[in-house]
Formats: C-alpha cells, sequence, structure tokens
C-alpha cells in the first residue's frame, strides 16, 4: 500500500514521511517497543529513496521517538516514568547533547539531551527524557 507523500510539496519529502510515522505512534498503530519495518519497505510503501526514510528516522530519533542502534530497526521508544528533580535555590539550569560516557552511564540512546542542573555546590546531570527540574527561587 502506497502512502500519500506529496513529492510536489514545499515540506521536505523525509519530512512528510517522518510525519506519517509520528501519527502512526501517536495513534498506537506503531506501539512502544516495536521495530519499525525494514527501510527498503518503508522506501516502497512511500515511494520514495532509502535515504529519503533514514532521514526521516533521523528526525524521529532526534526528537526522543525511536531508538535506533547499528546493526538493528530502529524501534519506537517506551515511555519512561518522570523523575521530578526540586533543584536547589539560584540553580542553573542547561541543556547538551551526552558524551559517550554518559550515555552508557545514564543509559540514554542516541539523540536524547542531558540537563545540567548546576548550583554553588554542585554539578548534576539527568537524562533529559525522563527528568524534569522544579525550580525554587530564581537570580
Amino acid at each position: 500500500m502506497l502512502e500519500m507523500i506529496d513529492h510536489h510539496s514545499d515540506r521536505a519529502v523525509y519530512q512528510q514521511v517522518a510525519d506519517v510515522v509520528r501519527e502512526q505512534i501517536a495513534s498506537g498503530e506503531l506501539a512502544a517497543g516495536a521495530a519499525l519495518p525494514a527501510f527498503k519497505t518503508l522506501a516502497l510503501r512511500y515511494g520514495v529513496g532509502i535515504d529519503v526514510v533514514k532521514d526521516a528516522v533521523v528526525v524521529l530519533r532526534n526528537e526522543g521517538l525511536l531508538e535506533v542502534s547499528r546493526g538493528r530497526r530502529a524501534r519506537v521508544r517506551s515511555v519512561r516514568a518522570v523523575e521530578v528533580i526540586a533543584a536547589p535555590p539560584h540553580a542553573r539550569v542547561s541543556v547538551r547533547m551526552p558524551t559517550p560516557a554518559e550515555r552508557r552511564e545514564l543509559k540514554i540512546g542516541e539523540g536524547i539531551p542531558v540537563l545540567i542542573v548546576r548550583s554553588d555546590r554542585a554539578e548534576t546531570i539527568y537524562a533529559g527524557d525522563r527528568s524534569e527540574v522544579l525550580l525554587q527561587g530564581g537570580p
């Protein structure tokens, strides 16, 4: 079955493919933990090249919707419980991409940022996909 991708649209084709897959995830058609079909299968389904499918998968991975590992098919990320961290008064919070060591330590996939909470006494790093910071006061 060929899905409707508009090759004449102002929206890039890979973004349209990402939109369709994102909607399948949101609707539950692609459930948490489910593997995406092979890139070749998706390319045929959407009438696009494999590189277009790869670009769409990168977008969805960067949004935290997919987990991608070399040699394995992309999978829909499971929703993890969110931990609320009470930041100390006057803490500063920033976001960045993790180092490989931080990804291993925090058990987060590619494309998932980390939250850095800094106070006068400490700097703590949290997985951005499952942490919320409660700020208690400001500068």
